[in-house]
């Protein structure tokens, strides 16, 4: 988190708590992919904490690219392939498994070719003003096309999804990608994990909405009723 290590620790604590409860709620394999984002935006939180204690106490300096190292694993490899396969996942209707297939290889593009970059070069990370820059020495061209598609691979698949109120899940993470966008595009690898990490605790409620279906719709009951008191010829 772009503010300070004791605001990292503390997104990482409470998704920690939200992950674990989540995760509580899993009851299929599928499910249980998708509980666990909120645990890893905890871990990637808490990683950031432990980047500020480094950039900041020259004792630390030593953990400066380890945390770099496993702050933009999840951020450039695992969350590009993750998303589109945990709603890949989910789904049980086959037209829309057909276009989450899609933007499921959209994502493997991204993660290898942004997984490429970590094992070749070193990430550069350091405080600018009061946010984490992390950077790489990459040509603009590339980047914009990698970040179309990384785009496409974690905000799309959400409103493709037959659950309900996936849609939620989706609509803010785009939210949280515009405001990380517009206020804070030099550091927005950071800044989007961030608001993400807190968006995933919807997830919490859509499993929890999974697990206690509402089966009968109030109006057919009462019609069912209403129907039951007209005496039969």
């Amino acid at each position: 988190m772009c503010f300070s290590a004791t605001a990292s620790f503390t997104a990482g604590a409470v998704l920690s708590v939200t992950g674990a409860a989540t995760l509580h709620k899993a009851s299929t394999p599928p499910q249980k992919v998708l509980a666990s984002i909120p645990i890893i935006f905890a871990v990637q939180q808490i990683t950031e904490g432990i980047m500020w204690i480094s950039l900041t106490n020259p004792v630390h300096t030593q953990w400066i690219l380890p945390s770099a190292y496993i702050f933009l694993a999840f951020a450039h490899f695992l969350w590009p392939f993750w998303v589109p396969m945990a709603m890949l996942m989910m789904e049980t209707n086959t037209e829309r498994r057909k276009k989450m297939r899609v933007l499921l290889l959209c994502g493997l593009a991204v993660s290898a070719y942004l997984g490429s970059r970590l094992l070749t070069q070193t990430p550069v990370a350091e405080i600018r003003g009061a946010h984490i820059f992390y950077g790489f020495g990459v040509s603009l061209e590339a980047t914009r096309v990698c970040g179309v598609l990384y785009f496409i691979a974690t905000i799309f698949p959400p409103f493709f999804s037959s659950i309900r109120r996936m849609w939620f899940l989706g609509a803010s993470n785009f939210v949280s990608f515009v405001v990380s966008w517009f206020f804070f595009q030099d550091y927005i690898v950071s800044m989007w994990c961030f608001f993400a990490a807190f968006t995933s605790i919807a997830i919490y409620f859509i499993l929890a909405r999974l697990q206690h279906p509402v089966t009968v719709n109030k109006w057919a009951a009462r019609r069912h009723d209403h129907e039951l008191r007209i005496p039969q010829p």
